[in-house]
């Protein structure tokens, strides 16, 4: 083992390229891929199979204390949304510890906001909720994950899923 992840030591939040102050947390979406299922004479189970370049539909959100900025998210239509993180690495190796960085880029439709409630020595807090278009993830300078809906190219781990399927139908 290389490395030892910590902490998100810190992260920022901008929509549209604006800085939004006072994001509390960013809920990333679930993959779930559509499945199919496999079932033949001889078979003892039924089998859930996944399809690799189909998934179902993506929610992304946003909480926040409606701080400078925040109040561009529940803007209806398309929304491009990147959150910069640093978070703490050790590094086995060399016996030190680091800071890495990660982008989550997020191209979305917003779709509602949950108005919070407003408490006496509380923060006034809203979310922000988001339909998924695009979907990206990139640690370190390296794109872990891309699925996009708009062009159709599905990516993990430098591996293009969609890229198997063209090469079998050209």
């Amino acid at each position: 083992m290389e490395k030892i992840y910590g902490n998100v030591v810190d992260f920022r939040a901008y929509d549209n390229g604006s800085v939004c102050e006072g994001v509390t947390t960013v809920t990333l979406p679930d993959i779930n891929h559509i499945v199919s299922q496999i079932s033949d004479a001889g078979m003892v189970v039924d089998v859930d199979y996944p399809d690799p370049t189909r998934f179902e539909s993506m929610e992304f959100a946003i909480n926040h204390n409606n701080g400078k900025g925040c109040n561009q998210l529940c803007t209806p239509g398309r929304h491009e949304i990147e959150t910069r993180v640093a978070r703490n690495v050790y590094k086995t190796t060399q016996g030190e510890g680091d800071f890495e960085g990660m982008k989550v880029r997020v191209v979305g439709l917003h779709k509602g906001r949950t108005g919070g409630t407003i408490e006496a020595k509380n923060p006034y807090g809203s979310t922000d909720k988001y339909s998924v278009i695009r979907y990206e993830v990139e640690i370190d300078g390296e794109v872990v994950i891309l699925i996009d809906s708009a062009t159709g190219k599905v990516q993990f781990n430098g591996v293009s899923q969609t890229d198997k399927v063209k090469a079998l139908i050209e």
